[in-house]
Parts: structure tokens; sequence; C-alpha cells
């Protein structure tokens, strides 16, 4: 019980300092936009990854990350910077690639239920 006290109360003040730390810095003037497009990526990467993570060690950490940079990535798809080819004016791809996804978690969450 201790060991799991002190990780927790390592991780507070690790999370603590590194906000003082993002907004001591972050008021300097200059403010970079986020790349929304390496997001979607991320997200699109991390998403199968997660699944596998998932299925292989019962951890849904990088599941939820995948799926946290995928959303922030998609909704804020009018940001991207560098679309690519691919991308311009290509709604079908990007909805197969929301519709792969739905249904890789939607087979997560019934197999997790199923294995109960």
């Amino acid at each position: 019980m201790t060991d799991y006290f002190l990780i927790l109360m390592g991780l507070v003040v690790l999370i603590i300092g590194v906000l003082i730390m993002s907004v001591s810095l972050g008021n300097r003037g200059y403010r970079k936009q986020p790349n929304y497009y390496t997001f979607f990526k991320i997200g699109t990467i991390g998403l199968p990854i997660g699944i596998i993570f998932y299925f292989t060690s019962k951890d849904l950490s990088l599941l939820a990350i995948g799926l946290v940079f995928f959303i922030a990535g998609l909704v804020n798809k009018n940001r991207w910077k560098n679309p690519g080819e691919e991308f311009q004016n290509s709604k079908k791809i990007i909805i197969g690639l929301v519709a792969a996804t739905v249904l890789l978690i939607l087979l997560s969450i019934i197999y997790a239920f199923m294995s109960i």
C-alpha cells in the first residue's frame, strides 16, 4: 500500500511541476499553433497499436492516448497545416478511417465483455 502511495504522490508532484513550468514558460509572447494533421496521424497509428496492446496486456493507456489524438486531429480538420495529396478533398478516406477505428473500438469492447 505504501509503495502505491509513494508512486501516486510522485506522479502528482511531477504533474504539478510540469504545469508550473508550462505556465511560466508559456507566457513569452510567442505561441505556435499545433499541427492537427500530425495529431490525426499519431491517433491513426496509436489506436490499432493500443487495441493490440489492450488484448495482450489488458492496459487501456495507449488506446486512450491514441483515441484522444485521433479525435483532436479529426475535430480540427480545418486547421491541418500539411494535409498531403491523399487527404485533400477526400472525405471517403477519412470516413473509412473513422469507421474502421469505431469498428475496432466496438470489437474490443465486445471482446472485453465476452472474456469477463
